[in-house]
């Protein structure tokens, strides 16, 4: 049985895509939530857990867009370490991971197997099967190009969409609460089972990647 893992973080910020993974200026991982269903999308384990700083603090802005503040995190979090190995145990579960502008998630935890070894590889990690729903979708939402993509010679392609865009664009629906790890990971998934439904009606390039992804 083929089984998908959508997932999802918050963080105190950006990776800094200039330095290694293990430099201790990477952020930090402040909510993560997995949801690893089967190949119809039927739970079979999740989990939704806020991470306690440990000498590190979430920036005031972060803190107010995600709704994580210091105290909830620190009265409510389990340490990091816990925190990536209970996702890892998820992980090691699944045919595929899935998140929207997933190279984005999959730096995030890399950083964090590589904080804390002994937890899984973090170049297994890296190389294991992954899709990208902002990938997926961008070609199918079809937004039109931003200022600044036209400005560096991108105006023929299209925005990819935020996590929000695409799922109002597939459900005709707001992502209410989103910027919270599980109701992202929601969003994600609905995002996918849709496209899903899109490439079986009207197949095209995208749908080839789809299937080669799961």
């Amino acid at each position: 049985m083929k089984t998908l893992l959508f997932y999802d973080t918050e963080t105190t910020g950006f990776p800094n895509w200039g330095l290694p993974s293990e430099d201790p200026a990477q952020p930090h991982i402040t909510q993560i939530a997995a949801l690893l269903t089967d190949e119809a999308g039927n739970k079979l384990a999740s989990l939704d857990l806020l991470v306690r700083p440990d000498g590190w603090t979430i920036p005031d802005d972060l803190q107010a867009l995600t709704g994580i503040t210091m105290e909830r995190a620190e009265q409510g979090g389990v340490a990091e370490p816990v925190a990536l190995s209970a996702f890892a145990a998820l992980w090691r579960r699944a045919s595929v991971r899935i998140a929207h502008n997933e190279s984005f998630d999959a730096r995030i935890l890399r950083i964090g197997l590589k904080r804390f070894g002994g937890i899984c590889d973090p170049d297994d990690w890296k190389a294991g099967p992954a899709a990208c729903t902002q990938i997926l979708s961008t070609p199918i939402v079809k937004l039109p190009p931003t200022e600044k993509m036209v400005a560096a010679g991108r105006g023929r392609s299209h925005k990819p969409p935020k996590l929000a865009e695409a799922y109002q664009f597939f459900t005709g629906k707001p992502l209410s609460g989103a910027h919270n790890a599980m109701i992202d990971v929601m969003g994600v998934k609905a995002v996918w089972f849709a496209i899903q439904g899109d490439a079986v009606k009207e197949p095209s390039p995208y749908a080839t990647s789809l299937a080669e992804a799961v």
